[in-house]
């Protein structure tokens, strides 16, 4: 008894939150405190539903994936090969998601404002999604001591308007925003 204090989902569709949250309060029992939803700047479906639905009903969204599962670092090509070892090599299900017109776009968009600032592309995804509205963390699965560092700096440094204004810019979809 009084064993769970917080309870928290991962992965759900806004629907599923929402039919949580309402049989919690039916029944009496812990509603979700927090979702766990992936987001970075190719995938931004969360602003959709998600994130309007977790801000009125005071919920906490610590996102993951702020690398794109490593596809925004800049190790991939269109049409180029897949690095042996890394995670779509070894998970090819990620290439589904990442490997498409809209995701190679945002790649090539966020390589050339990384050149023009003279900030990391790791930095630059980090600090977007850290700034995010709505965004109460950021899980970030680093694979070497230089993310963490980076991690740290993105954290600090922030960005400024112009930087998250070309951002929003190579990263939108009409598809991914709320309708007003």
């Amino acid at each position: 008894q009084g064993k769970i204090r917080h309870v928290g989902c991962s992965n759900w569709m806004a629907w599923q939150l929402c039919k949580s949250l309402l049989l919690s309060r039916d029944n009496g029992i812990v509603r979700m405190q927090s979702v766990q939803p992936p987001y970075n700047l190719v995938q931004r479906e969360i602003e959709r539903d998600m994130l309007p639905l977790c801000a009125d009903q005071h919920i906490g969204v610590l996102s993951y994936s702020p690398l794109a599962a490593g596809f925004l670092t800049g190790k991939y090509r269109r049409g180029g090969e897949v690095p042996k070892g890394t995670r779509f090599d070894v998970i090819p299900g990620h290439q589904r998601i990442y490997f498409t017109d809209h995701g190679f776009a945002t790649l090539e968009g966020l390589e050339a404002v990384s050149r023009e600032s003279g900030r990391s592309m790791i930095q630059l995804s980090l600090t977007w999604a850290l700034g995010r509205p709505g965004i109460t963390s950021v899980l970030v699965g680093a694979r070497s001591t230089d993310q963490v560092d980076q991690a740290f700096v993105a954290e600090r440094d922030g960005l400024d308007s112009e930087l998250r204004r070309r951002l929003d810019e190579i990263s939108s979809s009409t598809d991914l925003h709320p309708q007003t």
